[in-house]
């Protein structure tokens, strides 16, 4: 029952000591003490003493505590007398301090209470979530020892942390629900700053989640967000970050609830920004609240639905998507007569929105129509249009029924008939050509404007009906086309008539879906003349081809004719005259003395006179206008005898094949037209005074803005066209050799490097590394097949790679071309920036790695113009394959028509 005499057992009350005469400490070593113990003497009080008289005994003396736990923790270490005992799991003991978490982010004040080791950890952290953690004053006074003896935990397992968050937020509901008014308000402030510190510090512990455990919380309302004055609960795919660089992240912060950053966070599913899918989840499921969240704003809703309709987030039209009234419809009050009269004191028509379902509204593809009908419309906006489209709204022109009425004596054979038949069969190969527009066409739109199935008939009045519903509206027109029998049709045509309702009467015939555009391209396709169409770029001569003129020898073609039954017909194959000749040549040689011209040709040069005298001004000096004489060097070929026509000839026997295509070229189309044709394009597009026109006359010149408008509306319906001709890329690659379209005349060469010259491309594809051959986003690449340092210079940038492949997406949508129409190659020799090969677009990654790069940043808007001109130079050349003036001219036609979208673009992608 009696302790060796020590000073260090003196702190427990309990303990018994053995009296020893001779000293007040005895030690258990020395030879008296060792004689005492072997008597059954203790050195030492058991555990389960110290542990009680910790639990119960010690109150408030904290000195008394920690010299106890001293004691115990000197006898836990390596060889001590209490290591291993089970002693220590059973009282609670241990001082610790603890936190309310709804609590404490408004008081500093500690719970103090006892708890066994096991249940509570040494990181003072985790008192944000109300676990018990060991005094950190006594904890500061043992130098860290108490924890590691007692084999207390560092932090609370994972597993145990969610359970802990899940008890939080439901207490912290259940008390949400027991207060009203201010006490609820500052409630949801302690919340607020509560969970704000409990995200901090789970943070530090993400890793530590499983995936199992992640998933349960990406599922489950435990975020807090601040609705107003009050608190509601979120799903992380509910909640985004607070991010205010950009006009995404301030569209998310509208729309969503945001919160500030946390890994943790991050880990259970918040995003940084909300996506297009996330967006169109949103605006569907409650229109409403999204409209009321931007302000009420159409214009921002607008600008939403721009965002969904450049990259629609569903395969498919699910009933759901189609009858939610997300889209916004325009009611239309047009205080001005349909008519058009009294334009001058015209008022602007007001417009009114509402959110509507899309089969609700209008696509309005003819703005009389939607005048005339009181009717929901879509945004004028074509990428809107598409969009709507695609959700079940309907074009105007398919909902109103269109019949017509015929008034008066039917005529037929007239002049007036006559000669608009024959302006339609002379312009039908141009009119039903698909490189004229892009728009689909009726299978048989040939056979349905030939003469055998085409009447065109003369009537006095023409009444067009339309009907809506119940609306109805009759219009006077000049011109229509009904249906008289299987396979037949009549065009009924006043006089006078405006080619606008013949070009509608046309278009109603040979398009699937004509629209007004259609009608005044249409109309001006037979109005203008056809050296007109030309001067605009339409292949008047390649798809209008009259009878091949007929030459003998070198003299000028005389006029042959044919007899038959009688009768005589002439040919068009009468060349040009001199002095269209000549002014050919002052076009292309402007500062030459037209004398000097003029002696070159001689009196009624042929084809190869022209030629000839062309490649002679080319490759040698010549008088200038400003009256200075050749040089000596050049005087004897001045003179136009008939041995310069007997030169000529040689010269054209000497003249390789190749020579004479370069200088038929380098004519331009100015000579061939004439020649192909026969005559002036005045006699070709003559039309007897019987046609009358509505706009001015052809005559005094003048042109029409309207025809201005649907000629430039056809050359871009052709733009289109020949993207929409482009082509899957060959995924086995490309192997072509070096390719001369044509010389280029002496003189005027460029030293080998003409861009007459196709160079050879050889190019296999690169596996990459996601073994599909493909960047992320599924554009095809292609390395050399002549240098191996391709491929190995492709596997260690194809990060790069990869951007270089999503700008070319982004242009693709502006151009809208299908992806799978481009890819990217790697040549590491010569000077081929990009190529079209069989109408699919092959751009070369080294100009970009080298030109637009930047591992830091992402590509600028320099990078962007330079691309969409490069992607615009080989669009080009699905019209063209040289580089001429021709393709020139269609490059920049592709740049004038895409510019606008690749701006739009910029600014909303905030590029610099």
């Amino acid at each position: 029952e009696l302790y060796l005499p020590k000073r260090e057992l003196r702190i427990f009350p309990f303990v018994k000591f053995l009296q020893w005469p001779s000293t007040e400490e005895l030690s258990d070593k020395s030879a008296e003490g060792q004689f005492l113990v072997k008597l059954g003497c203790r050195t030492d009080p058991p555990l389960n003493d110290i542990i009680d008289f910790l639990a119960d005994d010690v109150k408030e003396n904290e000195q008394l505590r920690v010299k106890c736990l001293q004691f115990v923790c000197k006898r836990l270490g390596p060889g001590g007398k209490y290591e291993g005992s089970k002693a220590l799991s059973k009282v609670k003991f241990l001082p610790c301090i603890r936190n309310d978490p709804l609590e404490s982010s408004v008081s500093s004040v500690h719970q103090k209470e006892l708890r066994r080791p096991h249940e509570c950890y040494c990181d003072p952290a985790c008192l944000c979530m109300g676990f018990p953690v060991l005094d950190p004053e006594l904890e500061e006074q043992s130098e860290n020892l108490f924890g590691s003896r007692f084999q207390c935990k560092m932090q609370p397992p994972a597993a145990l942390l969610e359970r802990r968050l899940l008890n939080i937020v439901s207490d912290a509901k259940t008390k949400l629900s027991s207060v009203k008014g201010k006490d609820a308000v500052q409630l949801c402030i302690y919340i607020a700053v509560a969970f704000e510190k409990i995200f901090q510090y789970l943070s530090t512990r993400t890793n530590d989640f499983d995936k199992r455990s992640l998933l349960n919380l990406s599922k489950t309302k435990f975020i807090p967000c601040k609705n107003g004055d009050l608190i509601e609960w979120y799903q992380p795919g509910d909640v985004y970050f607070k991010n205010s660089n950009d006009d995404d992240s301030a569209l998310t912060e509208i729309l969503y609830h945001v919160i500030e950053f946390s890994p943790f966070l991050a880990a259970v599913g918040v995003k940084s920004e909300a996506s297009v899918p996330d967006i169109f989840r949103l605006i569907i499921s409650d229109p409403d609240v999204v409209m009321e969240k931007l302000g009420n704003s159409e214009v921002k809703y607008r600008a939403l639905l721009r965002r969904i309709a450049a990259n629609p987030p569903f395969k498919s039209v699910t009933a759901e998507i189609r009858n939610s009234p997300f889209l916004l419809g325009y009611k239309v009050h047009d205080q001005n007569d349909q008519s058009g009269k009294n334009s001058a004191s015209s008022i602007p028509p007001k417009a009114t929105y509402i959110l509507t379902k899309a089969e609700d509204i209008c696509i309005i593809d003819n703005s009389f129509f939607g005048r005339m009908f009181p009717v929901l419309q879509a945004p004028h906006e074509s990428d809107l249009e598409d969009f709507y489209a695609k959700l079940g709204s309907t074009y105007i022109t398919k909902r109103v029924e269109k019949t017509f009425e015929v008034i008066g004596e039917k005529k037929q054979k007239t002049s007036l008939t006559n000669d608009l038949i024959q302006r339609i069969q002379e312009r039908r190969p141009l009119l039903v050509s698909p490189d004229i527009t892009s728009r689909p066409m009726e299978a048989n739109a040939s056979t349905i404007l030939d003469d055998k199935h085409l009447d065109v008939i003369q009537v006095n009045t023409v009444k067009a009906v339309y009907s809506l519903g119940k609306s109805v509206n009759k219009q006077n027109v000049t011109c229509c086309a009904i249906a008289t029998g299987r396979k037949k049709n009549a065009i009924y045509v006043t006089d006078p008539f405006d080619w606008f309702d013949v070009g509608s009467a046309i278009g109603g015939l040979i398009l699937q879906r004509c629209q007004l555009e259609d009608s005044f391209f249409f109309g001006s396709l037979l109005e203008s003349p056809l050296d007109q169409l030309r001067a605009r770029g339409f292949p008047v001569d390649r798809i209008i081809r009259p009878s091949k003129p007929v030459f003998s020898g070198t003299a000028a073609p005389e006029t042959k004719q044919s007899v038959d039954s009688g009768k005589k017909t002439e040919s068009n194959s009468e060349l040009p005259g001199k002095d269209a000749s000549v002014d050919t040549l002052q076009q292309m040689f402007p500062d030459c003395d037209e004398s000097y011209i003029r002696a070159q040709l001689g009196d009624n040069p042929t084809l190869d006179r022209v030629q000839n005298v062309a490649e002679h001004l080319a490759s040698n000096s010549y008088p200038k206008k400003n009256g200075k004489a050749a040089s000596a060097g050049n005087e004897k070929s001045t003179q136009p005898s008939s041995q310069a026509s007997e030169d000529s000839s040689s010269d054209k026997k000497a003249t390789s094949q190749r020579s004479k295509l370069g200088m038929a070229r380098g004519l331009g189309q100015a000579l061939g037209a004439m020649l192909s044709h026969g005559g002036t394009a005045s006699q070709q597009n003559k039309v007897r005074s019987a046609v009358t026109h509505s706009g001015p006359s052809n005559d005094t010149g003048a042109v029409p803005p309207e025809r201005d408008a649907a000629h430039q509306q056809g050359l871009n319906d052709r733009l289109k066209g020949q993207v929409n001709s482009c082509k899957k890329v060959n995924p086995g690659g490309v192997s072509s050799p070096e390719t001369i379209l044509t010389d280029i005349p002496k003189g005027l060469d460029r030293g080998g490097n003409g861009c007459e010259v196709i160079p050879a491309q050889d190019i296999k594809p690169f596996v990459g590394p996601y073994q599909t051959g493909k960047t992320s986003n599924g554009i095809k690449v292609f390395t050399s097949r002549k240098y191996s340092s391709s491929e190995t210079f492709l596997a260690e940038h194809f990060q790069a790679v990869d951007v270089f492949a999503t700008v070319l997406q982004q242009l693709c949508n502006i151009f809208s071309l299908d992806k799978s129409t481009v890819a990217i190659f790697h040549d590491p020799s010569g000077a081929t920036i990009a190529f079209n090969a069989n109408k699919s677009l092959h751009f070369n990654f080294r100009f970009f790695f080298s030109l637009h790069f930047n591992a830091r940043t992402a590509p600028d808007s320099s990078c962007y113009s330079y691309w969409f001109t490069v992607m615009a130079h080989e669009l080009a050349h699905n019209f063209v394959s040289a580089h001429n003036k021709e393709h020139g001219f269609y490059t920049e036609s592709y740049v004038t028509l895409f510019l606008p979208k690749l701006a739009a673009f910029l600014a909303q992608n905030n590029i610099k």
